[in-house]
């Protein structure tokens, strides 16, 4: 496994390093892009790179149900894709995901691999509908704060910062199907996922512009080869330190300012051991600088108003 670093001001691989690594690796099988935070990354060098060496393109489409790369879908540009239908994504399950191939015979192989390793398991399943419909419940501003602040002050007291940003993953978790009831409320809830993707958009436009004018501050956003959905907004600060005083403003605001990750992959210790020791400095540069701006439905006008007159303040 080999890690390469973004570009310093957006999400795209630093191409220059992807080749070297694609030719420094004859053994390598696929090249996993990230359409992180809902915007499609230029994906025409990256399939190139892909193609030259003949590796597969797998893309990681867990933040980006709806985006388009030149008017086709992401999550049809590579060999394979994967969404997640995760809590906290745009068309959720609670837990679960999709595999995408553009391929038949890939596709054939996919499903039997499926058949054969995961199977049904009914008290996880009972148990992922309880939590989809608390989930219901409680993903609205006046009892959030019960299922992510309250359990992010636990772990911070436990000395636990991974825990507590929900950034603690083991490779030992359950798979099993997802079965009829909660696959019959994604179809449900599928139609409405344009409706929403477009008042994110809307939201993401409104903090673009309302930030246009702002010093010190760098917008992440599509170029003109790519729509995204923008599940959130990214901003960079050229001073980490106003970042953590944004950070620190925001704490207890309920307005869905957080981050994205909180450092580069190579720095969490707990991957350390599978992980290739990288500086990532590009990746590096952005944890420590970047913040995230909530496109929820749940916000209104005047909280978007709000986050960008705060900002403006500090």
């Amino acid at each position: 496994m080999e890690i390469c670093d973004i570009n310093k001001g957006d999400f795209n691989f630093n191409l220059r390093e992807l080749e070297e690594l694609c030719s420094k690796n004859p053994d390598a099988l696929a090249i996993i892009p990230v359409h992180l935070g809902g915007i499609p990354l230029y994906f025409d060098p990256i399939k190139n790179i892909s193609r030259k060496h003949g590796i597969f393109l797998i893309e990681d489409c867990a933040q980006s149900l709806g985006a388009t790369y030149q008017d086709k879908k992401v999550g049809t540009l590579g060999d394979f894709s994967f969404f997640s239908l995760c809590r906290g994504k745009g068309l959720t399950l609670y837990e679960g995901g999709v595999i995408v191939t553009n391929q038949k015979d890939y596709g054939a192989l996919v499903d039997r691999k499926i058949d054969q390793f995961v199977k049904n398991d009914f008290i996880l399943e009972s148990l992922r509908v309880l939590e989809l419909f608390g989930y219901g419940l409680f993903y609205r501003p006046f009892l959030f704060w019960f299922v992510f602040r309250l359990p992010q002050i636990f772990w911070n007291l436990q000395g636990k910062r991974f825990k507590a940003l929900m950034e603690y993953f083991s490779i030992d978790f359950p798979v099993h199907k997802v079965l009829r009831i909660r696959r019959s409320i994604g179809h449900v809830n599928f139609y409405r996922l344009e409706e929403e993707i477009k008042e994110q958009r809307q939201k993401a436009n409104y903090y673009i512009e309302g930030l246009k004018n702002a010093e010190g501050i760098k917008v992440i956003h599509e170029s003109n080869y790519g729509k995204a959905t923008h599940p959130y907004l990214t901003i960079i600060f050229n001073d980490p330190e106003k970042r953590e005083r944004v950070l620190k403003r925001f704490k207890n605001s309920g307005l869905g300012v957080s981050q994205i990750y909180a450092c580069a992959i190579t720095d969490y210790d707990y991957l350390k051991p599978i992980l290739p020791d990288r500086p990532c400095s590009n990746a590096r540069y952005l944890a420590e600088r970047e913040i995230t701006l909530s496109t929820s439905t749940f916000l209104k006008e005047e909280d978007l108003d709000s986050i960008l007159n705060i900002l403006g303040d500090l």
